[in-house]
C-alpha cells in the first residue's frame, strides 16, 4: 500500500456519520474533525440552539445538520434516522456520545453509598446505558438493512478498572462495554461482518460535568481529587480532546476493517490494556493513530526508573509486530521477562529490538 492509498482512508468525502451528544466537549472534537475530513456530520442533540451554534463554526469541507432528539426517547431517535436519511440518503457511522455523570449516583464524604437513591442511579445508568442501547437500535437498523457500518460507542476506564466514588457511572460504562462485545457478534452474525462495533474507553478529560470536581473554579488549580488522579497518571496531566481523534478516525476509517469488538484504552497510565487484549498495532496502525514505531511512551524519570509501561509497534526482522505488556522497574538490566501478543495469542519465540536506543531482549513467556 503506497501513501495515497494509505490517506484515502481517511478520507471521509460523502461519508455520512450521526453522533449523540455531539455538543460535548469529547464530541464537538471528534465533530471538528470528522467534517475537516470531508465527512456529513448528523448532530443528534437536544438542544437545537447549541447544535446549530457547533455546526455554524465547523470548518468543512463536509456539511453538518442538526436533528434534535433525546438519546432515551426511541420514537424520536426513530424520527431524527428518517429526517437524516432524507437529507444525505445514507448513514455510514453512529458515534454514541451522550452519557454523563450525576450527584445522586456519586459516593462522597457527605454521601455515603448507603445514601444514593434509586433515582439517581437509574438516571445515570439510563443515560449512558441506554442512551447508548437506543440509538443503536435506530441507526443500526438502517446499517442492517443496508449491510456496512460503523457503530462506534463511548465507553470509559471506570468501566476497565474500579474508581473511587462513581459507582453508577461505572457500572454504566462496563456495561456499554460489555453490550459492545454482544452487539459486534450480533450484528456480523446476523446481518453482516461489514457491520463494525467498537468502543473507545477514554481516561480522564477536563469537561463541563467534571470541571467543578477536578479544579477550583475560581483559581483554575487542581482539586485534591484532581491532583490525586493526576498523580496516578505518569504524563502528570488531565487528556486533550484531540488526542482521542487517532484512535476515533482510525475505527471508523477503512484502515481499521478487520477491528470488531475491541474498547480501545484512551488512557496515558492503561495503554498496556491494549497488549492484554490482543490489540497488536503494525506500523501502518501505529501511524494512523499518531503512534511512532518504538516506545509509545516516556523511558525513565531522572533516576532512570520506568515511569511508564512501553509498547513497540515496529516490525522485527521476523516480520512479527509487537505490543508489550509491562515496565521494567530498572533502566540497563540487559534481559527481562515480557510477555508479547501476537495475533491475540503469546508468541512461541525470541526477538531482540531496540526501544530508543536500548537493546532488549525478549524472552517471551509461553
Amino acid at each position: 500500500m503506497n501513501l495515497s492509498e494509505f490517506t484515502k482512508m481517511y478520507d471521509f468525502t460523502g461519508r455520512t456519520v450521526v453522533i449523540t451528544g455531539a455538543t460535548g466537549v469529547l464530541c464537538s472534537s471528534m465533530t471538528e474533525t470528522l467534517a475537516a475530513c470531508g465527512a456529513n456530520v448528523a448532530l443528534v442533540v437536544r438542544n437545537r440552539e447549541k447544535g446549530e451554534h457547533l455546526a455554524s463554526r465547523l470548518p468543512g469541507p463536509g456539511s453538518a445538520f442538526v436533528a434534535v432528539s433525546d438519546a432515551l426517547d426511541r420514537d424520536a431517535l426513530d424520527r431524527a434516522a428518517e429526517t437524516i436519511m432524507g437529507r444525505f440518503g445514507q448513514i455510514d457511522g453512529l458515534i454514541n456520545g451522550a452519557g454523563g455523570n450525576h450527584p445522586q449516583a456519586t459516593a462522597r464524604p457527605d454521601q455515603s453509598f448507603f445514601d444514593l437513591t434509586p433515582d439517581g442511579l437509574r438516571s445515570v445508568l439510563d443515560l449512558n446505558w441506554m442512551g447508548t442501547v437506543l440509538p443503536c437500535q435506530s441507526f443500526g437498523k438502517l446499517m442492517a438493512g443496508r449491510g456496512e457500518g460503523v457503530i462506534l460507542n463511548v465507553s470509559s476506564m471506570a468501566a476497565l478498572r474500579p474508581l473511587t466514588r462513581v459507582v453508577g457511572y461505572s457500572a454504566a460504562k462496563a456495561g456499554v462495554s460489555n453490550f459492545t462485545s454482544w452487539l459486534a457478534v450480533h450484528m456480523a452474525q446476523e446481518y453482516s461482518p461489514r457491520i463494525r462495533v467498537n468502543a473507545i474507553a477514554p481516561g480522564f478529560f477536563l469537561t463541563e460535568q467534571n470541571r467543578a470536581m477536578l479544579t477550583d473554579l475560581s483559581t483554575g488549580q487542581l482539586t485534591a481529587r484532581g491532583h490525586s488522579i493526576v498523580s496516578h497518571t505518569p504524563m502528570k496531566r488531565f487528556g486533550e480532546p484531540e488526542e482521542l481523534l487517532g484512535a476515533v478516525l482510525w475505527l471508523l476509517s477503512p484502515a481499521s476493517a478487520w477491528a470488531m469488538n475491541t474498547s480501545y484504552a484512551n488512557d496515558a497510565k492503561n495503554r498496556e490494556k491494549v497488549a492484554e487484549e490482543g490489540v497488536v498495532l503494525h506500523p501502518a496502525d501505529a501511524a494512523a493513530l499518531g503512534l511512532s514505531e518504538g516506545a509509545l511512551a516516556r523511558l525513565s524519570n531522572e533516576e532512570g526508573e520506568i515511569v511508564m509501561p512501553v509498547h513497540v509497534a515496529a516490525r522485527t526482522p521476523r516480520g512479527v509486530a509487537l505490543a508489550v505488556k509491562g515496565a521494567w522497574p530498572k533502566l540497563g538490566a540487559q534481559h527481562r521477562n515480557i510477555n508479547i501478543l501476537h495475533a491475540g495469542r503469546k508468541a512461541d519465540m525470541g526477538e531482540s529490538t531496540a526501544v530508543h536506543g536500548i537493546e532488549v531482549t525478549v524472552t517471551v513467556a509461553v
